[in-house]
């Protein structure tokens, strides 16, 4: 595992214990716990895409805020020889959407059903399983269904986030049921159990995406959207498809960049690199007014 936040002092003092050297592969996620679930699934002969998809169904498991089937997201894989592509797999908007649905209520583009786009996750990982997986992909999603079977502890960002969003937590059945099983909130350290995801998880690994977009996890899908103000429909979900494309590339003193398109950030983070080229940022030069530029 490679851990974030590493400082210059990380990457050079061998005693640093969030600093690994590995030869065959390493897998960077949010959860040390996602981390070490990545890592399996190569011991077991996994390609890169499995041990990203298997990381990423326990960061939607874990930490549901920042990631998970309700969602989208974007892969860029680069395979041995060099040829590279890119899955898009972010939400759309249902069919039904407009550009003024949300000017007399603002507040519905954050919160309810209207503010819901289609998901695209599934999908997206199924297409790049089929192109580039190596394990079954029922093995991918294991290790987050007994993790939501079986509990795990609440990790201090959880913990922060439940918080913020307490009230809506506490006045959701249906979260509270998760969040708050005892009518208290649950804390950093407490065993959190998701039942009901497991198996909609389990559903996933049997049916494939099949499952989500058109069986019974789209319908009750729909019906709890439309319940709560939402416009998506049956259809809307059975017609998503991902958008496989290339990715474009940049240069930073002499480096070549690989990104992603629109509608990703891949075309201002190219942009902001050519700012930067015209600067030499060696460390004597990270003083504050190179850092303002």
């Amino acid at each position: 595992m490679i851990y974030k936040h590493l400082t210059s002092r990380d990457l050079t003092d061998p005693t640093n214990p969030h600093l690994v050297i590995v030869r065959n592969g390493a897998v960077s996620a949010e959860q040390e716990d996602c981390s070490k679930i990545g890592v399996q699934m190569l011991k077991e002969g996994g390609s890169a895409v499995d041990a990203a998809i298997a990381a990423e169904i326990c960061v939607g498991t874990i930490n549901a805020f920042s990631a998970g089937i309700g969602g989208g997201g974007f892969m860029i894989i680069r395979d041995s020889n060099g040829t590279a592509e890119v899955i898009d797999f972010r939400e759309t908007a249902p069919a039904a959407a407009n550009k003024t649905m949300f000017k007399d209520k603002p507040i519905l583009a954050k919160y309810g059903g209207l503010s819901v786009g289609i998901p695209g996750e599934v999908r997206g990982i199924e297409i790049a399983h089929q192109k580039y997986g190596k394990l079954p992909w029922k093995r991918l999603f294991e290790p987050s269904i007994k993790l939501s079977r079986d509990g795990f502890k609440v990790p201090a960002e959880l913990a922060i986030k439940m918080k913020w969003y307490e009230k809506a937590l506490l006045e959701t059945p249906n979260l509270a049921s998760i969040y708050a099983p005892n009518g208290k909130l649950l804390g950093e350290g407490d065993l959190l159990k998701r039942t009901n995801f497991s198996k909609t998880l389990e559903l996933i690994a049997e049916n494939g995406s099949e499952v989500f977009y058109r069986g019974s996890i789209a319908k009750s899908i729909i019906k709890t959207i439309q319940a709560t103000g939402g416009i998506m429909t049956l259809e809307d979900l059975s017609n998503f498809e991902p958008v496989v494309s290339k990715p474009i590339y940049g240069y930073y003193h002499g480096r070549k960049i690989m990104t992603l398109n629109v509608p990703s950030g891949g075309p201002v983070l190219l942009s902001m690199l050519n700012i930067l080229e015209g600067f030499q940022l060696t460390r004597g030069e990270l003083n504050g007014l190179n850092l303002h530029r």
